[in-house]
């Protein structure tokens, strides 16, 4: 890349873009009110669980005989009480919160057992046929909810405030749903059978285990990173879900390693004040003002990606017209962004 003309001026900015997307929500408030919405349901409103089904399997669980001895038995009967916790705590209105994209949420990461004015009303699901085709639901609602929260942010940067249609809505929902798919597939098939893959190295050799994990763990930031900018080129481009992981490669490939340092401060911004926000508790009113500090914050880092995706565009743009390159995959006329 050293031989082509980089016009290294237009290349998308880390502190710009953060500082930009603050400067997004401050001037569009109205952005915060979905997430700020969401966390408010979760903490006060009811609670749909599955402990009465899940309960009695977990408990069933036991390890085999010829494993007993070796000292596997107290590391099982642990892990067993910390999942017993997750089923009390798990809630399948959390299911709003979609994955991997979806609408910030500070309650959703604690999934609290309570709130100032007492306990929620909690509903326990009836059978496992019932929990499921709630959760799909809830969880295609979530994805409706976070098409509008993106276009919203979409249509704050934008000079040109387009109309947002069902059909659009509905089009980049059946994007996000892809997405998700797409991301369960690679859970599936590459993920889980490399933890298994870890576990089993760790009863061997704790310490081969952990080189594994970290070993593992690098190779898994190397394949995310560059799909991170997916999202962005569905509702900033109205590309479908695989021409927007192509942009997002070829995005990330011009714009290493800064793209990754963005995500990086990013996420610890984002993780870090969390630990701010959650310090009153879920039984205090004061936790009002972490959801809202919270919703702030995450509103403006995702508008400040949008920024820094856009702004990248227009350099890569920039950098293929003033060195003829082979056609990329963003709009030729950048005024398309």
């Amino acid at each position: 890349m050293n031989q082509y003309n980089l016009n290294l001026e237009l290349k998308p900015k880390l502190i710009p873009s953060i500082l930009a997307g603050f400067d997004t929500v401050a001037n569009h408030i109205h952005l915060i009110i979905i997430p700020i919405i969401l966390d408010i349901f979760l903490w006060f409103g009811p609670r749909i669980r599955i402990k009465d089904l899940a309960l009695p399997f977990i408990k069933g669980l036991s390890l085999p005989a010829e494993l007993q001895n070796n000292g596997l038995q107290e590391i099982f009967a642990s892990t067993q009480e910390v999942y017993i916790l997750l089923i009390e705590r798990f809630n399948i209105f959390s299911a709003f919160h979609t994955l991997p994209v979806g609408i910030p949420s500070l309650i959703n990461s604690i999934s609290p057992l309570s709130n100032p004015i007492g306990s929620p009303l909690l509903i326990e699901a009836k059978n496992t046929s019932s929990a499921m085709m709630m959760w799909l639901v809830i969880g295609l609602i979530g994805l409706i909810l976070t098409s509008f929260y993106y276009n919203a942010i979409n249509r704050s940067l934008n000079t040109e405030k387009n109309q947002i249609s069902p059909g659009s809505i509905g089009w980049q929902t059946m994007q996000l749903l892809y997405l998700m798919i797409i991301c369960v597939v690679f859970l599936l098939l590459i993920v889980f059978p490399a933890l298994m893959l870890v576990s089993f190295l760790s009863l061997i050799s704790p310490v081969i285990g952990q080189i594994a994990m970290f070993i593992g763990g690098l190779i898994l930031i190397w394949i995310i990173t560059p799909m991170l900018f997916t999202p962005q080129g569905i509702f900033l481009q109205h590309q479908s879900v695989l021409k927007a992981l192509l942009a997002s490669v070829r995005m990330v490939r011009f714009a290493l390693p800064s793209t990754g340092l963005f995500f990086l401060v990013s996420f610890i911004i984002a993780q870090g004040l969390d630990l701010l926000w959650l310090i009153p508790g879920e039984k205090s009113w004061f936790t009002l003002i972490g959801i809202a500090g919270h919703a702030l914050v995450n509103t403006s880092l995702l508008a400040g990606i949008f920024i820094y995706f856009r702004d990248g565009v227009k350099w890569i743009q920039s950098i293929i017209i003033k060195n003829n390159l082979t056609q990329s995959p963003f709009p030729e006329n950048p005024k398309d962004l």
